[in-house]
């Protein structure tokens, strides 16, 4: 199985699917919030008070950049997509899949989270910001899974058999 590189918006499963993904095939994986954390010495939503988004995001490309290695999980911010060079760096990575969530889904799965600073805000730029990267999520995955009445389980399933679909296309290798 290649590596696996998980987008999609906030509230769409990533890290949950990750977790459950790695359990499943023995992969790493490679949390790039975590690692942008670690890298700043602060949480996402100090990072966004202190210093602002764009220095979040150049941390976030710099974190791709030096993502390397086999049988990893890579799961990314929900913003990643937001710089085309993010998304070339991810596909040398792995295959990209896209964790595809409607807002309200994301909204309720994320509502008591204080660890989202873009969903601090009020509902027309959480709609705004949905909006504007949506397209991309759709545009960006090489694989797309619409998780909003899935459980885990079944996003992880779905997962595996479209990568093999994938393998027995020969449009990637094993």
């Amino acid at each position: 199985m290649p590596n696996v590189v998980l987008i999609g918006f906030m509230g769409s499963g990533k890290s949950t699917v990750a977790e459950k993904l790695s359990a499943d095939t023995k992969y790493c994986i490679v949390d790039m919030d975590n690692i942008i954390s670690q890298k700043a010495g602060k949480s996402i939503p100090e990072i966004f008070a202190q210093n602002g988004e764009d220095y979040f995001r150049d941390l976030e490309t710099q974190v791709a950049k030096e993502i390397q290695g086999d049988n990893l999980i890579v799961s990314t911010g929900g913003g990643v997509i937001k710089r085309p060079e993010n998304i070339e760096i991810l596909n040398k990575l792995g295959l990209v899949i896209t964790l595809w969530v409607d807002l309200e889904t994301a909204i309720a799965r994320t509502k008591e989270n204080d660890d989202r600073p873009l969903l601090n805000q009020d509902m027309d730029k959480i709609t705004k910001l949905f909006e504007d990267r949506k397209q991309k999520y759709l545009d960006y995955g090489d694989i797309i899974i619409n998780t909003n009445v899935l459980t885990v389980d079944e996003v992880v399933k779905e997962i595996q058999e479209e990568i093999e679909r994938y393998i027995r296309l020969g449009k990637l290798n094993s």
